[in-house]
């Protein structure tokens, strides 16, 4: 689990992030974010839906292997960024070292 410096709820931020951030998708991602001078350290939130894996059990694990991915390379992240990313159904196909490389390519296409 991130800690709660690198981490916001959606129910509070999600609107914000989807009227004034930029959003992009790569073939195992979408990810909206938001860049802004005033945050401090960088901030994530994993939306995962019932139609990308139906149990429960399997959303928490991939959303647990994301946010490992996120804090072992969170010293290379812009501080600057708040950062929803939803999974696509393709993400699943991918192993541990594919999923580190797609998202950490995704997360450097925020900085562009």
């Amino acid at each position: 689990m991130l800690k709660a410096e690198n981490r916001f709820s959606l129910r509070y931020f999600r609107k914000e992030i989807e009227t004034k951030g930029k959003s992009f998708r790569t073939p195992y991602f979408t990810i909206l974010f938001l860049t802004d001078p005033k945050f401090l350290s960088p901030k994530f939130a994993f939306l995962i839906s019932k139609k990308t894996l139906n149990l429960s059990v399997d959303r928490h694990s991939l959303k647990r292997k994301l946010s490992q991915i996120i804090r072992d390379e969170l010293s290379d992240i812009n501080p600057r960024l708040k950062v929803i990313i939803i999974p696509s159904f393709k993400s699943l196909t991918l192993n541990s070292l594919e999923l580190k490389e797609a998202l950490l390519y995704a997360i450097s296409l925020c900085t562009l």
